[in-house]
């Protein structure tokens, strides 16, 4: 397994990325990264699994509190190929953060996101649910995509087909379902609905010159 860098490739081993872990159960898998190896061992704890061939994870300047997991996992009768996991610059971990992605599909996480614990993203439910008169499949696998300033509240669900535009807020516990296009919007409940237009958020509680920090 090799990382690739601002310093160039470099062979995956545990103590030269002490917090990052790594199960490479395929071939051609790749990670990515535009930082320096000594900023990568800063980000915090990143645990990832490949089960299946030419999968990427592509890491910006990110941080987290605690762990995130990135994993690229099989359902039955299916590897995960081609996938891919995309986080931005700017984004922080604020606990135990889940990102699954299976049946080759991706998840794009934008710039300046904010993810509270207990977060899970799922790309596919894992088994299959089938129309009994033509016996075709109904639950297909989905891309994940949230835009930029996002910010999950604690113990959300986002499953396969979820997106979500820039600076939009999603309530803690909600099931994301589908395409969320309007930006600015608070999304909560089971499922999520829009609950509120026309808001923005800021990681701070200070209002200083005009802007909230």
């Amino acid at each position: 397994m090799i990382i690739s860098t601002k310093d160039g490739k470099i062979p995956y081993c545990q103590e030269k990325f002490p917090n990052i872990s790594v199960s490479d159960e395929g071939n051609n898998n790749v990670i990515e990264t535009s930082l320096t190896v000594n900023q990568v061992m800063k980000i915090g704890n990143l645990e990832i699994v490949f089960r299946g061939d030419n999968n990427k994870l592509i890491i910006g300047n990110i941080k987290i509190k605690t762990k995130v997991w990135c994993r690229f996992l099989n359902v039955p009768n299916i590897r995960c190929n081609g996938a891919e996991i995309k986080i931005s610059d700017g984004t922080f971990f604020n606990g135990n953060v889940y990102l699954n992605t299976y049946e080759g599909k991706s998840i794009n996480i934008g710039n300046d996101c904010l993810f509270a614990g207990g977060v899970n993203l799922r790309t596919s439910d894992a088994h299959t649910i089938y129309d009994i008169s033509s016996l075709e499949r109904i639950n297909i696998a989905k891309d994940i995509f949230i835009g930029n300033h996002v910010w999950i509240g604690m113990d959300a669900l986002l499953l396969k087909g979820s997106y979500i535009a820039d600076d939009c807020v999603v309530g803690m516990k909600s099931i994301i379902t589908k395409h969320f296009e309007e930006t600015n919007c608070i999304l909560a409940g089971s499922p999520a609905k829009i609950v509120k237009r026309k808001i923005n958020w800021a990681r701070g509680n200070q209002f200083d010159g005009g802007i909230w920090r």
